[in-house]
């Protein structure tokens, strides 16, 4: 007989631990003192401070086992001590800038807990949410060797923060969101070096209220310079601009910025006194950006994010949201097409015959959302190769009368292109405006039959005109053909109501309808 004792059932309830949330751990402390005192110490790795607790006085022995602190009230020394927080590795506050949580001494608090985490401590990230940091705060967080830092719908000291870029050496990921640096320009690190680690980047709504005249006039001549350009290891690149604000944050101003940088660097190369290497050398020529994503509402960008694409060495992933054509920006795309895994655009003026030429140039595409596909357009464009393709959205518009013979024709040619995608699984058809164009019809008699070989295909996304046309025909066809499909979503289904029928044949078959409102 086999006997388990006491030390091998703690070891058993540490590993079931690992795998629960808080809600279970909490449930097993209750069953018995044994469960306690093995399951307590989880209940600590992560922990949240409200108004409501948790109370520390009872717990000093349990401070080095919090690995995640998130602060969403005012601390004080009898709320949450300031040391002993050894194994800390993510601290998070968010909501200080509340009335309701505002105190003067908040900051020194906070700060003290930092300076108490020692020399060696363990904090790798940090996140801070509506809330106002003080200047010495940011001093003590340069002491942490941070790897991970979020800001968002925050005030920071520009001085500070700059002094703080100064000290951070093993930043990886930083991700600010509607800042404003107040009184000072964009906070830079002085040595370039220091952003050696850095690999992801989202910089939106950035303002910089403390400006003075002088120091305005000079950014506009020189171009606005931004911390990201000094970062030669960066891989994904997410940039917002003026959507909901009129931030100093513009395009054209940086890339503008990164010419005149560019030139400079020419200047040094060039001048054999020069001895050593320029900061700017670790501009954006060669890199290796893999994910760019920049979102903006003003339509004069075409030109400004062709130049950025044209100078990465290597593109993956690109998203673009902004108004006006992009006929430049799409040709610069050309050039990565060998290497091009997804590219999702909304809002961007492109022609049918760019996007076709992406199709037929980007074999390792794997995902797609683009603009209008014309039909038209599609005998006189080359066979697609991205036969990897899984995701697809794009509005195909037949350009034919419906009821004429020549819309039958355009929809089997569209069907015939489809149809070679065989790796497909996310199939879109709903954008566009179905009362202003013609659709491709998901029917049998139109050229349905040649998407049999769409095996993979899972979820479905179609205008509600489309699925209203729909008979119970296509949709006993496309559950016997398409045997893996689990959804089929509709787009503005008060634009026309399928037959009852038609859906008892997709519930039937264990396909979820979804349907959506205008």
């Amino acid at each position: 007989m086999t006997f388990l004792y006491a030390l091998d059932l703690h070891e058993i309830l540490i590993l079931i631990a690992e795998h629960l949330d808080r809600s279970d751990i909490l449930s097993c402390t209750k069953v018995s003192k044994t469960f306690y005192a093995s399951f307590l110490p989880f209940l600590w790795q992560k922990v949240v401070v409200t108004q409501e607790g948790p109370n520390f006085s009872h717990a000093q022995q349990l401070l080095h086992k919090i690995h995640h602190l998130e602060l969403q009230s005012s601390p004080t020394s009898s709320s949450v001590p300031t040391h002993g927080f050894i194994h800390l590795t993510t601290f998070k506050i968010s909501g200080l800038d509340n009335p309701k949580n505002h105190h003067d001494d908040n900051w020194p608090h906070l700060t003290a807990i930092l300076l108490n985490l020692g020399p060696n401590c363990a904090l790798v990230s940090f996140e801070l949410r509506h809330s106002t940091a003080s200047p010495a705060f940011w001093i003590a967080l340069s002491q942490c060797h941070l790897s991970s830092l979020t800001i968002a719908h925050s005030v920071v000291p520009a001085t500070a923060f700059s002094a703080f870029w100064e000290m951070c050496t093993v930043l990886e990921s930083i991700h600010i969101h509607d800042v404003d640096f107040q009184s000072g320009g964009m906070p830079l690190p002085k040595n370039g070096s220091r952003l050696l680690r850095l690999k992801h980047l989202t910089h939106s709504y950035i303002r910089l209220s403390g400006q003075s005249s002088q120091e305005q006039e000079q950014e506009q001549e020189e171009g606005a310079i931004f911390p990201w350009i000094f970062a030669p290891h960066l891989e994904t690149l997410c940039l917002v601009d003026g959507f909901q604000r009129t931030p100093t944050f513009d395009l054209s101003r940086m890339v503008e910025g990164i010419r005149l940088a560019q030139d400079a660097a020419a200047t040094s190369r060039g001048n054999d006194t020069v001895k050593d290497p320029s900061p700017f050398e670790t501009l954006i020529p060669g890199r290796k950006i893999r994910s760019l994503e920049i979102h903006t509402n003003r339509g004069h960008h075409d030109r400004d994010i062709a130049f950025l694409i044209n100078n990465i060495k290597i593109l993956q992933s690109i998203t673009l949201e902004f108004p006006g054509q992009a006929l430049q920006t799409f040709c610069a795309l050309g050039r990565h097409r060998k290497t091009l895994t997804k590219i999702h655009t909304r809002f961007c003026g492109v022609d049918s015959v760019e996007v076709l030429t992406l199709l037929a140039g980007c074999d390792q595409l794997q995902i797609l959302a683009a603009a209008a596909i014309h039909s038209r357009d599609m005998p006189w464009s080359q066979p697609w190769v991205c036969l990897g393709l899984k995701q697809l959205s794009v509005v195909i518009v037949v350009d034919a009368v419906p009821s004429d013979e020549s819309y039958v024709c355009a929809a089997r040619g569209v069907f015939e292109r489809l149809g070679r995608l065989v790796q497909l699984e996310f199939l879109d058809l709903s954008g566009g405006d179905p009362s202003k164009e013609a659709r491709i019809p998901l029917k049998v008699g139109m050229g349905l039959g040649q998407l049999q070989e769409l095996k993979e295909l899972q979820h479905l996304r179609l205008q509600g005109a489309m699925f209203a046309e729909m008979a119970v025909a296509d949709a006993a066809w496309m559950v016997h053909h398409w045997p893996r499909l689990k959804t089929v979503q509709v787009r503005q289904i008060d634009a026309g109501k399928p037959a009852p029928e038609v859906e008892k044949v997709f519930a039937d078959a264990g396909v979820l309808v979804k349907k959506e409102s205008r």
